[in-house]
């Protein structure tokens, strides 16, 4: 990995292994094993600074999500602005990256 593009198309590439799994703690905790080496390995590269943060739990899947979906949101730091890559899991993988105020 050498660019923040690269981390961009990686992240997602994390939620295909888990389409049509059911939107439960473990598929959660799954998703969350599953990146954090992908922004450890960016932090290391110096693409992201240290402090990033991924949110895959019962603050952004509330029970009103309906089954088969799986939201994730990756925060993130690089060269000086702040990120949320925010993910989309149904039957497919739906990702935005917006500039945040940090």
């Amino acid at each position: 990995m050498t660019t923040r593009d690269d981390l961009r198309l990686a992240i997602p590439g994390v939620c295909q292994q888990l389409l049509n799994l059911p939107n439960d703690a473990a598929t959660r905790a799954a998703f969350v094993e599953l990146a954090t080496p992908i922004l450890q390995e960016a932090e290391a590269a110096n693409i992201i600074v240290p402090g990033w943060r991924v949110v895959c739990d019962g603050t952004n899947n509330t029970p009103d999500i309906s089954g088969g979906r799986l939201l994730a949101d990756v925060y993130y730091t690089s060269d000086a602005v702040g990120y949320l890559l925010s993910l989309q899991v149904e039957t497919d993988v739906r990702s935005t990256e917006l500039p945040v105020e940090a």
